[in-house]
């Protein structure tokens, strides 16, 4: 866990949105179609999120 707080920490929006891309052309859909970006905030809320519990249980 403790790896998982340090190396999230380094993701900025350009390498989420990028990791999302991927995996939208993976199933075949547009990667920078309509769902990119909100799913892009999603996942780079749910990072944040994960360090900032990782950060409180001091992991």
């Amino acid at each position: 866990m403790a790896y998982a707080r340090r190396a999230y920490a380094y993701y900025q929006p350009p390498h989420i949105q990028r990791g999302i891309a991927m995996v939208l052309k993976a199933a075949g859909l547009n990667p920078q179609g309509p769902l990119h970006m909100p799913l892009s905030n999603l996942a780079l809320w749910f990072m944040r999120r994960r360090v900032a519990r990782l950060n409180a249980i001091g992991a």
